[in-house]
C-alpha cells in the first residue's frame, strides 16, 4: 500500500543485509499494464486506508477495475500501480452519514479502505463494479499460454511468464521455488490440469491437484 512511509532507518554496520521478503501474489511490482488496460471501470477517487495504529489522511487516486482486482495509481498513466486490491471474497457497505463514501474490505490482503466518490450515483457504479468483481470468474476459457512460461532461477516462483492466478494457486498451496525448480515440469502440468478442470466446472481452484504438486515437490526435494 503506497500509504506506508519509509522510517528512513539505515541497516546495522557490519551486519548483512537480509534477503528481501518474496513479494506477494498482490504485489504491484508483479502485474503488467495488460492486467488493467481492458478497465471494467476507472476514473478518480479519494481512498483512506484503514487498520494499524498509523493515522492515514485522504488522497485522490486513480482507481481502475479489470476483472477480480482494482489497481489504484497515484497518476493516471503511471506505469505501475500504488496498490493492487483483490475483490473476491471482499464486500461494500456505504458509510452512514455519507452517502458519497463507503467502505471496501478485502479479505485476501486482510484490509479495509474508506472510499469516498463524488456523488451516490458514483457510489452506486463503483460499488456494482466491486461486487462484480467479487463474483468473477475466470473459468470462460482455460489458459494456452503455454509458449510464455519457463523456468528461471532469478523469479520469484521459478517461472516467468506466470499468470498472476497461478502464481497465486502455487502460493496458497504451499509450493516453493525449489519445489518449482525441482519439478518443473509437474508442477507446469498439474497447474494445467487443475485450470482445464476448473474451466469443465469439475471442481473448485486449488483442489487435489494443486495440492498433489506440493507433494510433489516435496518428493522431488
Amino acid at each position: 500500500d503506497d500509504d506506508d512511509d519509509d522510517d528512513g532507518l539505515a541497516p546495522p554496520r557490519r551486519r548483512r543485509s537480509p534477503q528481501p521478503p518474496m513479494a506477494g501474489p498482490y504485489d504491484p511490482s508483479r502485474f503488467t499494464a495488460e492486467s488493467w488496460s481492458n478497465a471494467d471501470k476507472m476514473g478518480v477517487l479519494k481512498k483512506k486506508g484503514e487498520g494499524g495504529h498509523v493515522v492515514k489522511n485522504w488522497k485522490t487516486r486513480w482507481f481502475v477495475i479489470q476483472h477480480d482486482k482494482m489497481f489504484y495509481f497515484k497518476n493516471r498513466g503511471d506505469p505501475k500501480p500504488a496498490g493492487v486490491v483483490p475483490l473476491r471474497s471482499s464486500r461494500c457497505s456505504v458509510v452512514s452519514n455519507r452517502e458519497c463514501t463507503f467502505e471496501l474490505v478485502a479479505p485476501k490482503i486482510q484490509k479495509s479502505f474508506l472510499i469516498e466518490a463524488t456523488s451516490k450515483q458514483e457510489v452506486d457504479a463503483w460499488i456494482k463494479a466491486i461486487e462484480a468483481g467479487a463474483d468473477y470468474s475466470s473459468v470462460s476459457s482455460p489458459f494456452n499460454i503455454e509458449h510464455k512460461i519457463h523456468v528461471d532461477f532469478n523469479s520469484a516462483t521459478g517461472f516467468s511468464g506466470l499468470p498472476a492466478a497461478w502464481e497465486e494457486k502455487l502460493v496458497s498451496n504451499g509450493i516453493t521455488k525449489q519445489d518449482v525448480l525441482d519439478n518443473s515440469d509437474v508442477v507446469l502440468t498439474l497447474l494445467k490440469q487443475d485450470d482445464a478442470h476448473q474451466y469443465d466446472g469439475k471442481r473448485p481452484v486449488g483442489g487435489a491437484t494443486a495440492n498433489g504438486a506440493a507433494g510433489a515437490g516435496a518428493a522431488g526435494g
